[in-house]
């Protein structure tokens, strides 16, 4: 599950629905999924993981926190791994919305507590 926003130009009735807070709302389950799959993984083996999503929420924060949670696994460069995939290097900072006007915030720190239980934030959202 993602918010399909990287598929918004493909598909534009999803800007009817589609609102700037539902990665945040999908990233526990996204990175529920991603941990469970890691601890199936065999020794040795690799796991892709992969959305339709642009958002740094369901992607770069999924993985670090799935990293931080899971022993033994470590981020693997494929570049050059598999030809026909382009891959890009992923962003290391980011903005987490918090406000009605898609305003955000760059770290847990500067989420008051107001914010952070409105918009149900956790420190898992931003980057490490």
């Amino acid at each position: 599950p993602c918010s399909g926003d990287g598929t918004l130009r493909k598909n534009p009735d999803i800007w009817d629905s589609w609102q700037p807070r539902y990665s945040a709302t999908l990233h526990p389950l996204q990175l529920a999924i991603l941990t469970r799959g890691l601890q199936l993984l065999k020794p040795g083996g690799l796991l892709l993981y992969s959305t339709c999503s642009f958002s740094p929420v369901e992607n770069e924060a999924v993985v670090a926190a799935a990293l931080r949670h899971c022993s033994g696994v470590e981020l693997e460069d494929v570049h050059g791994a598999l030809p026909p995939l382009r891959t890009a290097a992923g962003l290391s900072r980011w903005r987490v919305t918090a406000g009605e006007d898609g305003c955000g915030v760059g770290s847990w720190e500067e989420a008051d507590e107001e914010r952070r239980l409105h918009w149900r934030l956790q420190p898992s959202l931003f980057a490490p």
